[in-house]
């Protein structure tokens, strides 16, 4: 993926992906979407989640540095989503992912808005009564 970015609404300039610790993407506000762009791809998600009870935060750790608590390789690029402390009841995650362009440029807030406010259209019948045919004479010419 690298050259790659990470933006979320308290980044939209983003942080580079690069493997190396960034405690620059803060936890709170809880932003809904999460933007990865790479040179393979890009990718936005938008997240809704309901706790029944707990509190919620932004997770980002972009550390190459082993991680015994990591799963997979044990080294973190780029992870993000939401973090759920001491949740508890009915959970609730509404989850969209949208795929784009490689390197595309910060567009999550858009995505988000198209998922707040889609598009509508409302189609009216109507009626439509063709006018007879059209006689067409045209002169004959005898030379």
């Amino acid at each position: 993926m690298a050259p790659a970015r990470y933006y979320d609404a308290n980044k939209p300039a983003g942080v580079a992906i690069d493997g190396v610790a960034d405690s620059s993407v803060p936890a709170t506000p809880v932003s809904r979407w999460k933007q990865v762009s790479g040179a393979r791809g890009s990718v936005v998600m938008v997240v809704d989640l309901a706790l029944g009870s707990g509190t919620l935060e932004n997770y980002y750790l972009d550390n190459s540095d082993l991680n015994g608590d990591d799963t997979g390789d044990g080294r973190s690029y780029g992870d993000a989503g939401l973090k759920a402390n001491n949740p508890g009841g009915l959970v609730t995650v509404d989850s969209r992912i949208f795929v784009l362009d490689p390197q595309a440029p910060n567009v999550g807030s858009t995505y988000e808005d198209y998922l707040d406010n889609p598009l509508q259209a409302t189609a009216v019948a109507q009626t439509y009564t063709p006018l007879p045919p059209y006689q067409v004479y045209l002169p004959l010419v005898v030379k």
